[in-house]
């Protein structure tokens, strides 16, 4: 019989094991891990561990792995400068005044069709609104399905973004040939307009893209919210990404928390300028995403931004309207409201009125010169959230389309808030009707209907 069956086998002393452990963790934190992301370890990275919330990690600037993160389709042709000329954008093209000067909306208005369970409740957040031009009527629902449809509200495709719990709430913005539009799933997606083919989609970018998406030159940017179950904290970016092929150019500095607000483009200046749940104001640089200045606010910003010439005026929930200097980041100017507002400003420079909501259910005519209130209409008991929208009539006057009572669409004067029409809706406005042509077209919340309002045939 050997001698080695008797002898007894040698265990693995605990220091020994302990010491052996601590070489491979050494050994694949430098060398493993900066493999596939080299800038992890360099002194940009390390500030990602920074447990101080008052300093912001700058994630400005990529690594060429998350910068090719963009799955393309394999059957996609290659964009022309034509395909990317843009054709809608949330709140208009900059600088986002919320007024559309080219419908001509009529007061006498009535359903000409309506989808019904369009939104069907998931979520509590505000819903998307329609994207149209030309060539349709594109918009997402909470349920999780993007559609295109023509203007005679037949479906022309739809585009099933995964499960419901992960609808959509950000309006699209369009080119000429493709629809682009953000999830709750974290999913930026581009889809051809004519066939609801995928041209490419980016994910992986964090839990949630609420806000709509915003058209700079060839580019998207879009406000993204993360957020990290082991310190139960959210944050959020801006980041930038290439229209063509969904390439990202940079991801911005973190925001210090979660982003529902749409960005607006201060073209001049150079900034993005975006709204955050931390009570804060951020103008970003368009060029490379980092933070030009950061300011308190009062309230959560979840408004899109707008700018005046100079000055950028944002709703909060500190119940205020405020106007800030771009260059500066100073608060210049505060209106005091009745309740929280994230109701987007709508602004007409020639009648020298914003007009917007609060809520509980209020919708304020004020002063762009003086900063004062000139009117008010209370809306009733209602979550008053949505935005406001302005067309001219036939005879050219100027209209501002909101909310004016629990389901119901109003025409209101901007210079006094006097009622100039009524719309009767089966359900509660959250987000904004949007004007195309002679009509507009508004998604409401649960019980959600897509409707789109034309004029009455004249009577005989």
């Amino acid at each position: 019989m050997s001698d080695s069956l008797n002898t007894p086998s040698k265990k693995i002393q605990p220091a020994r094991l302990a010491k052996v452990l601590l070489i491979f963790g050494v050994l694949y934190l430098g060398v493993a891990i900066p493999a596939h992301n080299p800038d992890l370890l360099s002194p940009r990275g390390l500030k990602i561990f920074s447990a101080d919330p008052e300093i912001t990690p700058n994630f400005a600037g990529l690594s060429p792995q998350f910068a090719t993160l963009a799955h393309i389709h394999p059957d996609a042709t290659k964009a022309t400068a034509e395909d990317l000329r843009p054709s809608f954008e949330y709140r208009g093209r900059t600088p986002h005044f919320g007024v559309d000067d080219r419908a001509r909306v009529p007061l006498n208005l009535k359903a000409q069709w309506e989808i019904q369970d369009f939104n069907i409740g998931i979520h509590s957040a505000s819903k998307a609104s329609a994207a149209v031009d030309a060539s349709g009527v594109y918009i997402g629902s909470d349920g999780g399905w993007f559609y295109a449809l023509e203007h005679d509200g037949k479906v022309r495709w739809r585009f099933h973004v995964g499960d419901a719990r992960f609808g959509i709430h950000s309006t699209a913005a369009l080119d000429q040939r493709f629809v682009y539009f953000g999830t709750y799933a974290g999913v930026i997606y581009a889809v051809e307009k004519s066939t609801g083919q995928l041209r490419w989609a980016i994910g992986d970018l964090g839990v949630t893209v609420g806000a709509s998406l915003r058209i700079v030159d060839d580019d998207l940017v879009a406000a993204v919210e993360t957020f990290d179950p082991l310190t139960q904290r959210g944050d959020g970016y801006l980041i930038r990404i290439r229209r063509s092929d969904g390439h990202v150019h940079w991801k911005s500095d973190w925001l210090g928390e979660q982003a529902h607000s749409t960005p607006a483009y201060a073209e001049a200046a150079g900034l993005f300028i975006v709204g955050a749940n931390n009570s804060r104001l951020i103008a970003l640089r368009a060029t490379n995403g980092q933070v030009a200045w950061s300011i308190p606010a009062g309230g959560h910003i979840k408004s899109s931004p707008v700018i005046v010439g100079e000055e950028v005026l944002a709703t909060t929930w500190g119940n205020e309207l405020i106007g800030v200097e771009i260059g500066s980041g100073k608060v210049l100017r505060r209106l005091r409201l009745r309740g929280l507002s994230q109701s987007t400003p709508l602004v007409f420079p020639e009648q020298d009125r914003v007009i917007f909501l609060s809520n509980p259910g209020f919708i304020y005519g004020v002063s762009l010169k003086t900063f004062k209130l000139v009117w008010e209409r209370e809306i009733g008991a209602v979550r008053a959230l949505g935005s406001a929208t302005g067309t001219r009539t036939p005879n050219g006057d100027w209209v501002a389309w909101t909310l004016c009572r629990p389901e119901t669409l109003c025409a209101l004067r901007p210079q006094d808030g006097r009622v100039l029409s009524e719309v009767p809706l089966n359900g509660n406005l959250t987000g904004v009707p949007v004007a195309y042509e002679n009509s507009l077209y508004v998604a409401l919340d649960a019980p959600g209907s897509l409707l789109k309002l034309a004029p009455k045939a004249s009577s005989k």
